[in-house]
């Protein structure tokens, strides 16, 4: 669920890091976004005092720097058993839950909001878009309601800003599928870079019209890899970082009883607050 991150890397993370370390230690760097002989010395200082790895950016040394790497699953109805407070011990900080479905389909499960406030988690949902389904003028505005009355019905306020999962449309109809998502007035888009090329095309710069962050599925699949390197074109930064779709667990069980896999996502403390809803304290 957590990285270290070390010589070579680069991109938004090490941009953080950077950033991060200039702000708690004074160290003079400049936020390039390159992990080089001067991020890399900056970071020896931090871990030295910790006793920790020396050769990399470790948990610890983002705790200490003041931006703790932050964990969150994402779940729907087919994971059968959650246990939100195990979850919590495990060390997952917030659960996204899969609210609704189109125009009509909605969770069954809708006791899990409430379940995973009690276990002390950050609380999200999530809508599933269907422009592939429906072209009707107000279709967004339909699903937008279906979503509205789920999150009414569950009863508690939800500490994410609301998801619309952009994976569904029309490829022929980019200018469709991406009106379909700003019309449905999101704050936060969930996306890859197969389903913005496919589905958005040379729309997608619209999709910025919403004025969502963006949470992005890049899997690492055993590569090592501590980061997205798809493209997220047309953002410039990701807020939530999917990179695995098979974080086993015992939190969460199938119909037979057996430990089974989740999504799990990652950010930190620093972009956390991208993702929340006003007033809402992490």
């Amino acid at each position: 669920m957590f990285f270290s991150y070390r010589r070579g890397d680069r991109g938004q993370v090490v941009r953080d890091i950077q950033q991060a370390l200039n702000t708690t230690q004074a160290a003079g760097l400049e936020v390039d976004g390159i992990y080089g002989e001067k991020t890399d010395r900056a970071v020896q200082k931090v871990a030295n005092r910790q006793n920790t790895d020396r050769r990399s950016a470790t948990p610890a040394v983002f705790t200490e720097i003041r931006i703790p790497q932050i964990a969150i699953a994402d779940i729907s109805d087919h994971q059968y058993e959650v246990d939100f407070h195990k979850l919590r011990a495990q060390g997952v900080r917030g659960v996204i839950i899969k609210a609704s479905e189109g125009f009509d389909w909605k969770t069954k499960k809708i006791e899990r909001f409430e379940q995973a406030k009690e276990a002390g988690l950050l609380v999200g949902a999530y809508h599933f878009g269907r422009p592939d389904l429906h072209d009707e003028d107000d279709a967004p505005q339909i699903e937008r309601a279906n979503f509205d009355e789920v999150i009414d019905r569950a009863g508690i306020r939800l500490d994410f800003l609301p998801v619309y999962d952009f994976e569904k449309g029309d490829k022929n109809r980019d200018e469709w599928s991406v009106h379909y998502c700003v019309e449905w007035k999101p704050g936060i888009i969930y996306s890859a870079e197969w389903a913005i090329d496919l589905l958005a095309g040379k729309e997608r710069d619209h999709l910025l019209e919403t004025g969502a962050v963006l949470w992005f599925a890049d899997y690492t699949r055993g590569s090592g890899k501590r980061y997205p390197t798809d493209s997220i074109d047309p953002w410039k930064e990701w807020a939530l970082w999917q990179h695995t779709a098979e974080h086993e667990t015992d939190a969460v069980l199938d119909r037979y009883g057996r430990p089974s896999k989740i999504d799990m996502n990652w950010t930190h403390r620093g972009r956390l607050p991208q993702l929340l809803n006003k007033g809402c304290k992490a």
